[in-house]
């Protein structure tokens, strides 16, 4: 462990306890228990149907030959690695929902125990359970594990990137750094922003370096280290050279969202997302749980600062690197992209609870607060999950197909139909014959010609693609039918639209 730190070790006087004693001594049979739970939560609603994304990903990617998925980047919305074993596991299941999404589920489950780790080594093994317990049924991370996307791989990257880190820099060991490496470069093949992470951990450790270190440290950091980033680059860079000239080619193209996908937007959205989840769809409890929440995690924070100066940077920058590092490339910033990072914040707020507890006990006399707080705290968190996760198995993420038997009930002779555009999946996955009509005068024409449904969802993307699209449902649906949905603006509406006469 770090020497220049507060040292945190399992079996210190912060587990010096009965409760603390009984988890040390049946720690393998609790992860094995969350382990269990994960992979049961994540099972349940994994054939639900699938989203515009996962659409969008099985059709230009994951149908594709093996050898043209692993030389070719058709766009920004591929994730290579995910694409390879989507596809492989396509060709061993078929084409189902929960054959592309079992990936995903996998890496979800595995950042169990992967978090367990983390957090036994930065704060002993009662914080590390009781993160790896929260992470097990969080609302946020199952519902990235049913989705046919490669963020949760991203997850697991960085949750091992850090503990392996953190690991490295105290043992001085090459293997630690090599792994680093090795799950870094993964991470990379996954999603091209977890560059930005491991840039963010080469800063978190020459800052570390230059102020908090040891000379033992600081001699690994410098001699040691570097190998692990030339492994992750080494081996980035080789995965993705059959693919390279797409690869410039997709960011040399500027993309439509810019102006639209913006930091500002990207808070909004995650808060709203957090609130989501945690509130089980109450926006007041969700709000006043995203609030707590913060302060705890800043009070997490600024103890590990103190303690565990390291991992508090490796906590911080690579978000931060991130941030800028999309803003200067693509121009955009989805909230999406911070998902990376949700096994290092569990293990500040739950670290959080704790310093809280013992603030609270110190503060005011009262030593049962030390343990109260955390308890409290932790089994707030469980129950929410449990709370909200029903909603999830019962809610798809989108549904279109839902939308298309509802409104093919009630399609009468000679009602058209339109889309916002044509590239909507109600053609291109679900083979609709539907019209597409892009402008306040496209949809006049064809009212003309009489009763008109209107289908849309992702609002504010229409907005930016067709505005005189989203003028018409403003002005003249305001009680669209609405097919609920899990992901944010992603309700499926309808509308129907009397005739029109010709001018």
């Amino acid at each position: 462990m770090e020497t220049s730190a507060v040292m945190v070790e399992p079996g210190s006087h912060r587990e010096s306890g009965g409760f603390e004693r009984f988890v040390s001594e049946h720690a393998t049979a609790i992860v094995a228990g969350l382990v269990l739970l994960a992979l049961v939560v994540r099972v349940i609603g994994l054939g639900q149907p699938l989203w515009l994304d996962e659409m969008l990903s099985t059709v230009r990617a994951f149908r594709a030959p093996l050898a043209k998925i692993v030389t070719s980047f058709p766009d920004e919305n591929d994730h290579p690695l995910y694409s390879i074993l989507a596809h492989l596991c396509m060709v061993l299941f078929g084409e189902k929902p929960w054959s592309i999404r079992l990936p995903a589920m996998l890496f979800g489950v595995a950042t169990v125990p992967a978090l367990w780790a983390l957090g036994r080594e930065v704060a002993g093994r009662t914080e590390g359970l009781a993160a790896a317990a929260i992470l097990a049924v969080s609302y946020h991370h199952v519902w990235f594990s049913q989705n046919a996307r490669g963020y949760t791989a991203t997850a697991l990257s960085a949750t091992l990137g850090a503990w392996l880190l953190l690991r490295g820099v105290a043992t001085g060991s090459r293997r630690d750094f090599v792994a680093y490496g090795i799950a870094t470069a993964l991470g990379a093949y996954t999603h091209l922003t977890m560059v930005f992470v491991s840039v963010g951990h080469a800063l978190a450790l020459g800052s570390f370096a230059l102020r908090d270190a040891s000379e033992r440290e600081r001699r690994t950091i410098l001699r040691v280290a570097p190998l692990g980033f030339a492994i992750a680059a080494a081996l980035t860079v080789a995965l993705y050279l059959p693919r390279m000239s797409d690869v410039l080619r997709t960011f040399e193209t500027p993309t439509i969202w810019v102006g639209t996908a913006t930091p500002s937007w990207a808070i909004v959205e995650l808060v709203k997302g957090l609130a989501r989840g945690w509130g089980a769809g109450f926006a007041i409890f969700g709000a006043v749980a995203v609030a707590v929440g913060a302060l705890v995690f800043l009070a997490g924070l600024v103890a590990f600062r103190r303690e565990r100066p390291l991992f508090a940077l490796i906590v911080v920058l690579p978000p931060l690197v991130l941030l800028g590092g999309s803003m200067a490339t693509r121009g955009v910033l989805y909230p999406r992209f911070f998902f990376f990072a949700i096994g290092v914040m569990l293990t500040v707020a739950v670290h959080g609870l704790f310093e809280t507890g013992r603030i609270l006990a110190r503060t005011t006399g009262r030593e049962a607060l030390r343990s109260a707080v955390p308890a409290l705290g932790v089994g707030l968190a469980l129950a929410v999950s449990f709370w909200a996760l029903p909603h999830q198995w019962r809610t798809p993420k989108q549904d279109y197909a839902g939308a298309i038997r509802w409104l093919n009930e009630r399609l009468a002779p000679g009602e058209q139909v339109l889309l916002p555009h044509s590239g909507s999946p109600f053609r291109y996955y679900y083979s609709q014959p539907w019209g597409s009509g892009c402008t306040e005068e496209e949809i006049a024409a064809v009212r003309r010609q009489g009763p008109t449904w209107l289908v849309w969802t992702m609002p504010y993307q229409i907005r930016s693609k067709c505005p005189g699209f989203m003028a018409v449902t403003d002005r003249e649906c305001p009680s669209p039918k609405t097919f609920p949905s899990t992901v944010a603006g992603g309700e499926i509406r309808l509308c129907r639209l009397d005739p029109i006469a010709s001018p």
